[in-house]
């Protein structure tokens, strides 16, 4: 068994099929589960997904690399809990398409050093671990939206795992919201707000990027 170890909190759509993929692609790898609905855990245990899966937040915050899957504010409050644990070996991740609740909580927190956000361009139709499959992010565009502060080489490191699950990497700085893909047309798109502040009055300043 590799040393090399990932958390995932929250084992829904996103969650469940990022950790099927690096099931896939880095079988010998840890993964650890962490989820309000144990059947789901039990499952993804069932299936090969998870190496196991805990109640002990601290399990989690030993892991190599976490990722926060569940909704934005239960991500706010396991931020809090998983602060006393972290160390400069970790990378903190998150899957969610709205970015500005999150990043605050992570500099108000003190996280950001740990901090490399993230959010494949995929969806279905149906929800829930049951939908997941190893295959969903592949060939994806996954944007990566480091914190300001985070450790250098982190978003590096990120980027080229996400690259080695076979979905396509794009960095960029300050990235607030990201649309989900529109499912009627070929076209996806992303719209990012640049947060600036002016009189201490916070203003966005959104451009749309346009994926063919």
């Amino acid at each position: 068994m590799n040393d090399f170890s990932i958390g995932f909190i929250g084992l829904g759509l996103i969650g469940g099929s990022i950790a099927k993929s690096i099931h896939r692609i880095f079988p010998d790898y840890r993964i650890v589960g962490f989820d309000n609905n144990l059947s789901t855990l039990k499952e993804a245990v069932s299936d090969g997904t998870l190496t196991e899966y805990t109640d002990d937040i601290h399990t989690i915050a030993e892991c190599n690399y976490i990722f926060l899957c569940a909704p934005v504010h239960y991500n706010i409050e396991y931020l809090r809990q998983l602060k006393p644990f972290l160390t400069d070996s970790t990378i903190l991740t998150d899957v969610g398409s709205v970015k500005l609740d999150i990043y605050e909580a992570v500099q108000e927190l003190g996280l950001a050093r740990y901090f490399v956000g993230g959010h494949p361009m995929v969806g279905s139709e149906r929800s829930g671990y049951e939908a997941a499959t190893d295959r969903l992010i592949e060939n994806a565009y996954y944007f990566i939206t480091p914190a300001d502060g985070v450790l250098p080489g982190k978003t590096e490191e990120f980027s080229t795992f996400i690259g080695d699950l076979g979905a396509i990497p794009i960095t960029y700085l300050s990235l607030i919201h990201i649309s989900e893909p529109t499912r009627r047309t070929p076209i996806s798109y992303a719209v990012f707000c640049l947060k600036k502040k002016k009189h201490q009055n916070r203003t966005l300043s959104c451009v749309q990027y346009t994926i063919n």
